[in-house]
């Protein structure tokens, strides 16, 4: 506190300061549970038709801007694969939760994965499916 002196009324006034500071942080979260994940069609050995779980709106902390869909080949005919690169395309969040990969290797058996994701980043990952043609 200080004391200020008032030149119009020429009188002592008490002058109180107050300073604030105030941190505003925006932490957005990303969806807390997973999606669960079901191959649909194999009916070429090129593509695959997968179809996922919309994530309960409860469970979405954040905004729900789409679904990331990861794939990756995991055996040739019957021979496993080792380090190979996955592929990740995105879906929206609205609409039907299926989507078709095409222009796969045939006769490659693919796992495939989905998460949500927000501004913030993906969400839980659905446990892993094995689909594509492999015989």
């Amino acid at each position: 506190m200080s004391t200020v002196k008032n030149t119009k009324r020429d009188k002592n006034f008490k002058a109180l300061t107050n300073i604030f500071l105030i941190t505003i942080s925006l932490h957005i979260p990303v969806p807390r549970v997973a999606p669960e994940v079901s191959v649909l069609d194999t009916k070429t050995a090129t593509s695959l038709t997968i179809s996922w779980t919309a994530i309960p709106e409860e469970y979405v902390t954040g905004e729900l801007l789409g679904y990331h869909i990861t794939y990756k080949p995991m055996k040739i005919s019957d021979q496993r694969i080792d380090e190979t690169d996955s592929l990740t395309v995105t879906a929206p969040a609205t609409g039907k939760h299926e989507l078709t990969l095409d222009s796969l290797s045939p006769f490659t058996q693919y796992s495939i994965t989905v998460a949500g994701y927000t501004a913030e980043g993906d969400g839980q990952t659905s446990e892993a499916v094995l689909g594509g043609k492999h015989k």
